[in-house]
């Protein structure tokens, strides 16, 4: 039979979804913008000010230019995916829309990560920048060339962390008292995702669906390698059972054979013995314990 596509398994196996956002989720939302707005409003005059004066034409106001452009990327990115969504008057709409894998929001969910990465890069810059102007105040060579490649850099480093969102498809899942964006793993790398992996197929978190591995169907261990791993689980037990470090021998200690505390110590040795041949005498005499059930 023809195999479906990836997006088709998993949207076929989901269920309908349910907002819990409430009038007082709307009003945490309304907080959270009326501070971030004003920040937006400064940076704003910022990028005016500094288009019309030469006088800020330096290496610190250019790594802060990019820094204040990758916040405000960041802050609308975020606003868009996690935030407008999660009124109670929209929850609901864009969980029936947009509840299901798909790339619509792809391009913007990628957005949000990178800046997310270099936010913290760019403030590393300016530090590092700062620093090389109170040591090096006299070498605008070296302040000049530092610079380009801070930036170079804070650019740069997000990507092998976020590349592959850009091919992955993504959908909104409750997040209780909000919404919140899910993908899933097209790739095995990089190894830190929000979806775990596992060798031929990937999983989503919400849901464990898999994604079919590349030939199109999911690898099954054969008869012969389960009958090969019952027999090796097999020799092992059997092993342990003879070179078990917990079997009784005549030990000599300061104890009469007659006195309690030698009693004690004879029946606590013999009684360990005996517990570990009833943990493994079914897995010696019963291999095929080993082996999964088709």
């Amino acid at each position: 039979p023809l195999l479906s596509s990836p997006l088709t398994i998993m949207n076929s196996s989901s269920s309908s979804l349910l907002c819990s956002a409430s009038t007082s989720t709307d009003l945490e939302l309304f907080i959270e913008f009326a501070i971030a707005i004003p920040s937006m409003i400064l940076y704003a005059l910022f990028f005016i000010v500094y288009f019309k004066s030469f006088q800020l034409r330096s290496s610190y106001y250019l790594l802060f230019f990019v820094h204040s452009c990758i916040n405000m990327v960041y802050f609308l990115s975020r606003a868009l995916l996690m935030r407008v969504p999660s009124f109670s008057l929209l929850c609901q709409w864009f969980l029936d829309h947009f509840g299901h894998f798909q790339y619509t929001f792809t391009p913007l969910y990628f957005l949000y990560h990178y800046t997310q990465q270099a936010q913290a890069l760019s403030i590393i810059a300016i530090n590092i920048n700062r620093v090389m102007a109170i040591y090096f105040y006299n070498s605008f060579t070296l302040l000049h060339y530092t610079t380009h490649l801070l930036l170079f850099s804070l650019l740069l480093l997000p990507l092998p962390l976020t590349w592959h969102l850009l091919i992955s498809p993504v959908k909104f899942i409750p997040s209780p008292p909000m919404i919140a964006m899910d993908y899933a793993r097209i790739v095995s790398y990089p190894g830190l995702s929000v979806s775990p992996s596992h060798s031929g197929h990937s999983s989503d978190r919400s849901g464990g669906r898999h994604f079919p591995s590349d030939s199109g169907t999911d690898e099954v261990p054969s008869e012969e390698e389960e009958d090969e791993r019952a027999i090796s689980h097999h020799r092992l037990s059997s092993s342990l059972l003879r070179s078990s470090p917990i079997s009784y021998r005549p030990v000599s200690h300061p104890f009469p054979p007659s006195s309690i505390l030698w009693l004690l110590l004879h029946s606590q040795s013999s009684m360990d013995h005996h517990r570990l041949r009833l943990s493994l005498s079914p897995l010696v005499s019963s291999p095929s314990l080993f082996r999964r059930s088709h």
